[in-house]
């Protein structure tokens, strides 16, 4: 089995990932939440942030009513 080359990522999507795998799934809110008040990121940005992850193959989500919940897809 090969494995697969996934995109580099930014300083802000590594940081983004990290709390996803400590968290294991979360919401965009939750994600926001868990950043240090000294990063003053938007819930949009949090948002792009997450779809650019997954569109890179680092995570997934499934709908749980209207949010998304995020989770890894790689260890």
């Amino acid at each position: 089995m090969t494995k697969q080359r996934l995109p580099s990522l930014s300083a802000s999507e590594t940081e983004i990932l990290r709390l996803l795998w400590e968290l294991h799934e979360a919401t965009v809110q939750q994600v926001c939440e868990r950043l240090p008040t000294r990063r003053r990121i938007s819930y949009a940005t949090v948002q792009t942030l997450l779809r650019r992850l997954e569109g890179k193959g680092y995570i997934k989500h499934r709908a749980e009513g209207k949010a998304h919940v995020f989770h890894p897809a790689v260890e």
